[in-house]
């Protein structure tokens, strides 16, 4: 009843997914070419069965799984299930025996939830404490029990490591949200101190071998965005400058005749709060040419030459001196691997609204910060990808529209890989040929799949048998059941709708390289790619600009 499984393969440094179809052929094979800058101890899925195992770049594994144990999982498929009963071979069969040897204790996410509205910070770091000792206690009995390699017992240890930062570091970040929704509760209020992170100090944050562990994902995430860690220069003070002529001056000077109409719309919005950019960019429409005209001439002559913007590297490197002290000071940790990632894992944000001169600028002052080679060869990587260094930014066009078409809606365009996922990704766009389209992967069981599709529902509306572009929405019959896919299509007033069995979908999950959901691509006329990972949430302001360079 099924031809693939699927593995959800990443890479942490870069926040790139490669997720891989495992096609399974008639007489029970599967085989998968998977991707990996380090070794990862990473799971498969077939039929929504989980089945864990180690790889190494360059290696093959063979595996021989046994259907019965994959039947009594689906039996019991809301409760996790572990195989135990595969049959390694090759060179990494013993470390995978050693690994899936190894019982760990289930984790008690209910109670944790609990605890996090009920005992202070410190409180939850002692309990923690205990039943991190219990685990290593539990090692150290498999480990006298059994003779295992080198490696497993690192990755094992490291896996403890690692799922025990992540419980500390989701226990205070977790409650900031109900801090929110209940501001009476004081255990809620009792601050985090700063020796409540010392678990940092007792891990390796040198060891490679921790990208090879799903948790590691998780740990490097909860890092980067730790209170503690979130500090940011002050804003560049632009605000005091002032122009040397009025507006109003400006019209004098030019000899230039504002209707009673704009004089109105300008009066009037002094006192108006717009809700969305959408509301604005109507409002702006509502303006005369001549005043939209006049306003941009104005800048251009009295405010543009005069404010002296920070450089986008500059402003990036005062971020990261003030993080090092944080880095030194609160978590009493010398630089080390993890935290080169942290900022390798920045640089595509970082750079997103610079241009290529100033984004080649800014890599060549962090990579000072940088040790160890093969970060470096991911920065710059990162780099290159987003900005080409035989190319600049042309900055000719009106309102940065070039900036933003760089950023949001891909410089170069990209044709399609030959092969099955394409042949099914194409076997819907031929329906809609001759416009732009604008994916979107969706799932009915996806909270903000859904919370997006009814906020755009006006700007479907809006835009209904528009002659450039399409809607286009993509699901899959796991995990949008028919009778809730049914009644949403209808409320929503979806169009050209497609729900795929599960196997079809794997591939365009692979050919568009997303793990989660919603995911959304721009497709050009051609049925090339404009954008793989366009920010619907941009749709309004970034239409005009894609309209204008695809149209």
């Amino acid at each position: 009843g099924f031809k693939t499984g699927i593995m959800y393969t990443r890479n942490d440094i870069t926040r790139e997914e490669y997720p891989v179809v495992i096609e399974i052929h008639s007489d029970g094979r599967f085989e998968a070419d998977i991707p990996l800058i380090n070794a990862s101890y990473s799971y498969l899925v077939i039929k929504k069965a989980g089945v864990k195992f180690y790889l190494e770049p360059k290696q093959t594994l063979a595996m021989i799984l046994d259907w019965d144990e994959f039947l009594y999982a689906d039996r019991m498929r809301n409760s996790p299930h572990n195989f135990k009963n595969i049959i390694f071979k090759g060179p990494l069969a013993k470390i995978n025996e050693d690994l899936i040897g190894f019982n760990e204790k289930a984790f008690d996410y209910k109670s944790f939830s609990k605890k996090m509205k009920t005992i202070s910070p410190q409180a939850f770091k002692e309990e923690e404490d205990v039943e991190y000792k219990k685990n290593l206690e539990n090692l150290e009995t498999y480990l006298k029990n059994n003779a295992i390699s080198d490696k497993a017992k690192i990755l094992i240890k490291n896996k403890i490591d690692l799922e025990h930062a992540n419980h500390l570091f989701d226990f205070v970040s977790n409650r900031d949200y109900f801090a929110k929704q209940d501001t009476t509760n004081a255990i809620l209020k009792i601050p985090v101190e700063n020796d409540y992170y010392n678990f940092l100090q007792k891990m390796d944050l040198n060891d490679q071998s921790l990208l090879a562990l799903g948790e590691f994902s998780t740990f490097v995430n909860r890092f980067e965005f730790s209170k503690p860690i979130l500090v940011y220069p002050k804003p560049n003070e632009t605000n005091t400058f002032i122009p040397e002529k009025t507006f109003e001056q400006y019209l004098e000077e030019e000899k230039i005749t504002i209707s009673n109409n704009d004089k109105v719309l300008i009066e009037s919005v002094k006192t108006k709060k717009f809700e969305s950019m959408a509301a604005y960019e109507e409002f702006q429409k509502q303006l005369s040419e001549t005043y939209r005209n006049a306003l941009k001439g104005y800048s251009q002559k009295y405010v543009a030459p005069f404010i002296n913007v920070r450089k986008p590297e500059k402003l990036t490197m005062e971020k990261w001196q003030l993080r090092d002290s944080i880095v030194k000071n609160v978590f009493h940790l010398e630089k080390n691997l993890v935290y080169e990632i942290i900022k390798v894992r920045a640089i595509d944000y970082d750079i997103k609204r610079s241009n290529s001169e100033n984004a080649h600028a800014y890599w060549n002052e962090l990579e000072k910060d940088i040790t160890h080679p093969f970060l470096k060869e991911e920065g710059e990587r990162i780099v290159n990808k987003q900005y080409p260094i035989d190319t600049f930014q042309n900055n000719t066009l009106p309102d940065n529209l070039n900036l933003k078409l760089s950023i949001n809606a891909a410089a170069v365009q990209n044709k399609l890989p030959e092969g099955k996922p394409t042949e099914i990704f194409k076997n819907i766009i031929k329906n809609h040929k001759g416009k732009i389209l604008f994916i979107d992967f969706w799932a009915t069981t996806c909270g903000p799949c859904v919370a997006t599709i009814k906020e755009m529902k006006e700007t479907r509306k809006k835009y209904k048998d528009n002659k450039d572009f399409e809607f286009v929405f993509i699901t899959d019959k796991g995990q949008s059941p028919l009778e809730s896919y049914d009644k949403f299509v209808k409320e929503q007033e979806l169009e050209k709708i497609y729900r795929l069995d599960s196997d079809d979908y794997n591939y365009l999950r692979q050919l568009f390289k997303f793990n989660g959901i919603p995911h959304y691509v721009v497709i050009d006329k051609k049925g090339d790619v404009i954008n793989d990972d366009f920010p619907m949430y941009s749709f309004n302001q970034l239409l005009n600009g894609i309209l204008e360079k695809y149209n």
